[in-house]
């Protein structure tokens, strides 16, 4: 063993530095603030390019809420950014509160909310965000005043919180330690077998030193503000001792970070592949991200939106919701779908709500939300309508609304 054994740390049967297990650490750090922000940013954004649809009684309603639900929930805030910010505070806080102001909504970067378990909370000393600046609320709102939107928190997403607490935790002290032994000088006195320590007293007379007492006279001058030089007799050695530099290599550290971003990805139900863009033709990942990352975190907004903007009985009675609608946000190339859109098309679907389900400008024509029902789908005792029968001739065809038919109306 060497003079500087207590600088390291035993682990997997080799002496590793602490300033290796400082750049792992910090490697591991920054990998998972990395991930994190990702993991996010890929839920986040399949919330924010997803269309939010307003279901009324006689189909969707494209009215003020919808436009602020979708296109700007505020004068100061667009779509995309107001659902990012929300999917964010949901995915780190497990809550994000949504509060209508003026027939406009922003989301809440504090509030304070009552302890009611039998009736109604309130909500109060509410501060909200908009394009990057804050505003207090001075009002106190009802729960149906507010939008409030829960999500659970996974059992997965938790551990690997409490994991990068911990490894946060373990890189501070490490980095403390690190910081000692930088700032605090160490020194080896190497003092040969065959030397003789002598001290000479005050009345003239020589005293023998143990090896203890030198050193602790050499100490005495090394701490000393007055020190400027050292008489060391022959044979006697005071070396600086230095700590080890780091000894983390290349492929240690990108080790750590890629098993850092899987722990990220699989703490947040995102597919591998999908994190990394490894995606391949046959893969179903993007159809598992939303199906198990996605859809809950949906399916959340659309509870609170439908609780908040509906209400029971319309709900009950008219058959009225809201929901953000996840088929928009996988890509859909028109040219090799077009057999099964053409099948859709023969099935009663309309035009334009075929061009809405793939992203397509609906066009509100006659012919565009004109039903035609080229297979015949009635029971025996209906008859059925003929083959290439057009809208009106069949016993499940009808026109569409007008687009504009409920134009006004609320959610």
């Amino acid at each position: 063993m060497g003079f500087f054994d207590w600088l390291f740390q035993r682990g997997d049967g080799q002496l590793v530095s602490y300033m290796q297990i400082l750049e792992e650490d910090l490697a591991k750090l920054n990998a998972s603030k990395f991930a994190l922000h990702k993991c996010i940013g890929i839920i986040g954004n399949a919330i924010a390019k997803s269309e939010i649809v307003i279901q009324g009684q006689n189909g969707p309603r494209y009215d003020h809420n919808y436009y602020r639900l979708n296109i700007s929930p505020n004068d100061n805030e667009r779509g995309t950014e107001f659902w990012a910010r929300v999917t964010l505070e949901l995915l780190l806080n497990q809550q994000a509160l949504i509060v209508p102001i003026k027939d406009m909504y922003y989301l809440a970067e504090t509030w304070t909310e009552s302890d009611d378990v039998i009736k109604a909370r309130e909500y109060s000393q509410v501060v909200v965000t908009a394009g990057g600046k804050t505003y207090p609320i001075n009002k106190r709102f009802r729960a149906d005043q507010v939008i409030h939107i829960r999500l659970p928190m996974s059992a997965d997403r938790m551990h690997y919180f409490q994991k990068v607490a911990e490894l946060y935790d373990h890189a501070v002290s490490v980095a403390n330690a690190v910081y000692k032994l930088t700032y605090t000088p160490k020194w080896a006195v190497r003092v040969g077998a065959s030397v003789r320590l002598v001290e000479q007293q005050a009345d003239g007379t020589g005293k023998v030193l143990t090896g203890r007492e030198y050193m602790d006279k050499i100490k005495a001058m090394l701490v000393s503000d007055k020190l400027e030089t050292i008489l060391l007799p022959d044979g006697v050695n005071v070396d600086l001792l230095t700590g080890s530099s780091g000894t983390a290599t290349v492929s240690s550290i990108d080790s750590a970070i890629k098993a850092a971003e899987e722990a990220c990805a699989r703490a947040f139900d995102i597919p591998t592949a999908v994190y990394f863009g490894t995606i391949t033709e046959k893969s179903d990942a993007t159809n598992e991200l939303i199906t198990y990352a996605v859809s809950p975190v949906a399916e959340a907004i659309n509870d609170a939106l439908t609780s908040s903007l509906v209400g029971m009985q319309d709900y009950v009675n008219r058959n009225e919701r809201v929901m953000v609608f996840l088929a928009r946000f996988k890509h859909v190339d028109i040219i090799d779908s077009a057999d099964k859109l053409s099948k859709m098309r023969g099935d009663g679907w309309t035009m334009d709500e075929i061009f809405h389900l793939i992203g397509y400008p609906e066009m509100h024509t006659e012919f565009t939300t004109t039903r035609a029902l080229t297979k015949n789908y009635a029971t025996a005792d209906a008859g059925g309508a003929a083959e290439g029968s057009e809208s009106g001739s069949g016993p499940l065809s009808r026109k569409s609304p007008e687009p504009n038919q409920e134009k006004g109306d609320k959610a």
